[in-house]
């Protein structure tokens, strides 16, 4: 119905409001006139939802009704800013490994999955602990295999994924323990990560499919227990359906996290680059209208006294 589709347009132009953003970046995302934005923020004024903070360029905060509206729209839920509108709200971890020396090897009863090969043997176990885990047992080292986990696309990041990593190694200690195994979690090393976000519908509909781009970083992976072995990566992933951008450092993943907030905040800077730009050449203007005056004026006097010399 029409009064729905006008109502879900105004929480979306609030919540890009609260996000920061201006009215000609707002009109850009939704595909609509600038002229169109300002009509409706204008009403948004008039009916007490938003206060305008700075006038060039135009920035404006929600009022106490503002939030009122968002908190009570189902569309706040899907939490409309400019990360969402550019990436998925989470955060695809996968092919997550951690080795870990082992101290003393015992034996678990229940063997799992037993490979030997030029003498040298591993043995594979499933587990269901508090992260589902492959376990792989070799002569010197636990290497934990962490099943695919979906984390969140914001700050608490790096906080999830250590309480997850964590969590995965202290499991495993006390798992193992009671089958006489001792391991040393405190050298423990993340031996293989990726991290993938999938890109929102803005982006994937302008990448092709099967497109695959990769870029070194020249420097080594970070995970969470330091630097890996692995030289740092990112690509991009579209051999399904929808674009993913991947990586296996996790220093990428966390400006790739702040990358929008960032851009916005160059966005900002220019803008008020921009205006204080303008305004320095309307003080030029102003400083060339007094010399313009005053030498009028010298003019005026000058000839005042020739003729009062006559």
């Amino acid at each position: 119905m029409p009064h729905k589709k006008i109502d879900e347009r105004k929480i979306r132009i609030l919540s890009m409001i609260k996000a920061g953003l201006y009215p000609t970046k707002i009109s850009k995302i939704l595909k609509i006139s600038v002229v169109a934005v300002t009509k409706r923020i204008k009403k948004m004024e008039k009916e007490n939802l938003i206060i305008k903070t700075n006038k060039y360029p135009a920035f404006y905060n929600l009022t106490a009704f503002g939030i009122r509206d968002i908190n009570q729209s189902a569309l706040s839920e899907s939490k409309v800013n400019i990360t969402s509108i550019l990436y998925n709200k989470s955060i695809s971890y996968h092919d997550f490994k951690v080795k870990i020396p082992i101290l003393k090897k015992g034996s678990i009863p229940k063997k799992g999955k037993r490979i030997q090969l030029n003498g040298w043997v591993k043995e594979i176990h499933k587990i269901e602990l508090p992260v589902k885990l492959t376990l792989e047992l070799t002569n010197k080292n636990a290497i934990l295999h962490y099943h695919n986990k979906e984390l969140p696309r914001d700050t608490r990041f790096f906080q999830e994924l250590f309480k997850w990593y964590v969590t995965g190694t202290e499991s495993a200690k006390y798992y193992l323990r009671q089958y006489g195994y001792q391991i040393d979690i405190f050298n423990a090393q993340v031996i293989s990560q990726h991290i993938a976000t999938k890109t929102g519908k803005d982006i994937d509909d302008n990448v092709p499919n099967s497109t695959t781009l990769s870029v070194d970083l020249n420097r080594k992976a970070k995970a969470v227990t330091g630097n890996m072995q692995q030289q740092a990566r990112a690509w991009l992933d579209k051999s399904e359906k929808i674009a993913e951008v991947e990586t296996n450092d996790i220093t990428y993943q966390e400006k790739l996290i702040l990358l929008p907030e960032t851009v916005t905040d160059i966005d900002k800077k220019i803008d008020n680059f921009h205006n204080s730009l303008e305004l320095y050449n309307k003080n030029i203007e102003l400083h060339l209208e007094v010399l313009t005056e005053m030498k009028k004026t010298l003019k005026k006097i000058h000839k005042e006294g020739k003729n009062a010399g006559k």
